[in-house]
Order: C-alpha cells, then sequence, then structure tokens
C-alpha cells in the first residue's frame, strides 16, 4: 500500500473559489465539457487571452444550460467551479470523485501504469487500456472509505460536543483528533511554533526552561550543539470514545516539549560531569550546604531521594543522568536554530505518532553549575501487595 501522504503528487487539491456546486450537475457539466470540442477550445481560448474566473464561467455558461436539465443556478455554480478548477490547476489529469464531483487527486505520467498483453479468446495478444497504478489505486480506495467513515463520525461527534453553526462552518478545533486531515492540521500547529515551540511549558519542564534566555550573556560559554528528537504515540480505535473536551494539540505540544527538554537536560549533564569533577556525597550528608544552596536539579530518579532531603528542592527526573544543579538564573541560554523545526506524523494500525527534531545550541555560565556525586542510596524496594481471595 503506498504511502498515504505521499501516493499521489496531490491529494484533494483545493479550488479557492466561493462557488458551491451540487454533485449532479458539476458532474453532468464535466461529461458536458469531455463531448463538447467547442466549449474545449473556449477554455483553451480563456488560458491563451488571460481571461479571469468570471468571463470563463460566462462563456460556458450558455452552452451548458442548453446540454444539462438543471436550473440556470445550478449551472451557474457549477460553471464557476470548473472555471476556477481550470484556471488554478490548468490542463492536468485529475482524478473525479462520483460522490462529490470534485477533484479527488492530481496525477501525473508516473502514476499512470500499462498492464502487459493478455491474451484473447479468438487467439494472439491484446494490450489493455493504460490505468493508474495499482498500489495508488488501492490507496484511493481505501482513502474514499475513510472520508465517508470520518464524514459520518463528524456529524455524530457534532451533535455529541454540541456544535455551534459558527463551528460547523469555520471547522471545529477539538474535533480535529477524529480525521486523518484534522491531525495534520494539529502537526502543522505544532511545526507552525517554529523557535517558539518550547514555549507554553509547565511544571519542572518550565522551571528548567526558565534557567536559560534565549541570547547567550556575558560569561556564558557554548556547552553543547546537538539535535533534539522526541515522539509521542496515541491509539486511535474507537474515536467515538475519545474525550473531545481535552486540547489533543496541547497535548501533543506537551508530550513532544517534555522529551524535548529532558533529551536537552540529559546533554547538560553529560557535559557538565565530563567538564568539572563532581563532589562525593554520602546519602545520609545531603544537606543544603552540600548542594551549595541549588533549589533546581537535574536528576536521575532513583537519586532524587537524596537530594528531596532538603527542603524547596525540585527536580527534573531525566533517567540516567547525573545530579547537576543551577545556584543562579541565568544559568545559560537555549538557541533554537530558526527553520530547524520539523514535526512529521505518521499513522500505522491504528496508531498515530508524531516525531519531532530541531537543532539548538546551548550556553552555560560555568559559575551556576554545580556537579554531585551521590554515594550509598538506599534501595528503593517494590511496594508490599497483598492477595486477597474470593
Amino acid at each position: 500500500m503506498a504511502d498515504p501522504d505521499k501516493a499521489l503528487q496531490v491529494l484533494a487539491p483545493e479550488v479557492r473559489t466561493l462557488a458551491r456546486p451540487a454533485r449532479g450537475p458539476l458532474l453532468a457539466a464535466r461529461g458536458v465539457i469531455q463531448r463538447s470540442a467547442a466549449i474545449q477550445d473556449t477554455f483553451v481560448q480563456a488560458k491563451a487571452e488571460g481571461w479571469d474566473e468570471g468571463r470563463l464561467a460566462e462563456a460556458i455558461q450558455e452552452p451548458l444550460l442548453e446540454a444539462l436539465q438543471s436550473t440556470p443556478g445550478e449551472v451557474r455554480q457549477a460553471a464557476l467551479y470548473l472555471a476556477a478548477e481550470f484556471l488554478q490547476f490548468g490542463d492536468t489529469l485529475l482524478l473525479i470523485s462520483r460522490e462529490t464531483g470534485r477533484a479527488m487527486a492530481r496525477i501525473t505520467e508516473d502514476d499512470i501504469w500499462q498492464p502487459p498483453a493478455v491474451p484473447r479468446e479468438s487467439g494472439g495478444m491484446a494490450l489493455p487500456l493504460p490505468r493508474l497504478r495499482p498500489d495508488l489505486e488501492g490507496f484511493l480506495y481505501q482513502y474514499e472509505h475513510e472520508q465517508g467513515r470520518e464524514a459520518k463520525l463528524q456529524a455524530d461527534l457534532a451533535v455529541r460536543t454540541n456544535q455551534t453553526a459558527f463551528l460547523a462552518v469555520e471547522g471545529d478545533r477539538r474535533l480535529n483528533v477524529s480525521t486523518r486531515q484534522g491531525r495534520r492540521i494539529i502537526e502543522q500547529e505544532i511545526q507552525a511554533r517554529g523557535t517558539q515551540v518550547l514555549s507554553g511549558a509547565t511544571g519542572l519542564i518550565q522551571a528548567f526552561l526558565q534557567h536559560f534566555v534565549e541570547t547567550p550573556q556575558e560569561g556564558m560559554t557554548q556547552a553543547l550543539i546537538g539535535v533534539a528528537l522526541a515522539r509521542t504515540r496515541m491509539m486511535i480505535p474507537d474515536l467515538v470514545a475519545v474525550n473531545y473536551r481535552f486540547d489533543h494539540a496541547s497535548g501533543q505540544q506537551h508530550s513532544l516539549t517534555n522529551e524535548w527538554v529532558r533529551e536537552i537536560a540529559r546533554g547538560v549533564s553529560v557535559e557538565a560531569h565530563r567538564r568539572w569533577p563532581a563532589t562525593e556525597v554520602r546519602f545520609s550528608e545531603v544537606t543544603e550546604r552540600t548542594l551549595q544552596e541549588c533549589k533546581f536539579w537535574v536528576a536521575d530518579p532513583s537519586i532524587s531521594a537524596a537530594l528531596f532531603r532538603v527542603p524547596g528542592v525540585s527536580v527534573l527526573h531525566v533517567p540516567g543522568a547525573q545530579p547537576v544543579g543551577f545556584n543562579h538564573r541565568p544559568a545559560g541560554a537555549l538557541v533554537i536554530e530558526p527553520g530547524s523545526l520539523h514535526v512529521e506524523g505518521r499513522e500505522v494500525a491504528e496508531r498515530w505518532s508524531v516525531a519531532g527534531r530541531f537543532s539548538y545550541q546551548l550556553y552555560l555560565d560555568w559559575s551556576s553549575v554545580v556537579t554531585l556525586q551521590i554515594t550509598d542510596c538506599p534501595i528503593q524496594d517494590a511496594p508490599p501487595v497483598e492477595i486477597v481471595t474470593r
């Protein structure tokens, strides 16, 4: 099966027009144009002379009225739509949906497949007509099925979520997670954040970022040059059971931000311990003085119990990170390279995954960085489990 996002050059091309033609007149008008050399010549003339959509629509409206059994208003809408489609897309191959009368996809010669010759019953070989590549044809069947299923789902959810008339026309952001196109919109919203992609973080992730400014200051030196990677996964088996009061777009954003920041924090820990010899401290001897008055730390969860012995300490848990603390702000600068953010989604087996990456440079004021090595940490036993018989 072809990749849904790369199967065709342009899938479901959008015609920028205010015309809203009905399915029947639009399909009938396409048939009339295919059979009429005079109307086809009108399209060629419009392209050569640079007509606008209104003039071309008026030129083809009269012959369409004579051939179609539709009202003048319906023919006018179909003519305006077809004029806009031709002037925007040009003379290209379009796959037309019988359900809507509109283009499903734009295709090129590379999308056409010539089947091999087959034997005739009467003898000899016959060459079949060219057709769409089988992988694209299968994808289009699946795409049309999903479009119909999603349209029904959207209608059902509009009732469940008490959708207003305004949201029905302009689009309900809450329902984006329920359709493939809506999930692409969520990915594009994250992509559009650019260098501000980490803004809006909360909790300990926000506390870590607050130790860094956007522009390096005096006393800061470059410590890291890297690429932050993150991936989220969400199962979408039953979209009727999804909680649409939850902001799924923000949820995806926060999940990616948490992974990105923890990746950066892990890099800070590695570089700090490589640059400065860590002070060794026993678990029982951890005090505010041994922590050198640092109130914010990055550390592995197994070490956090030692740090929490000091009141007021916050710890960002990063698996595998050795303890590194900051004793004042700003401790450094985090610079995201403009244009480096790339967010891409993929759907396989009812699982939606979103991957994101960006390039960054991190500067540190080493006078604000403290490294420790905590020894003799007690082993955290698993909580007891009581088996109750029935």
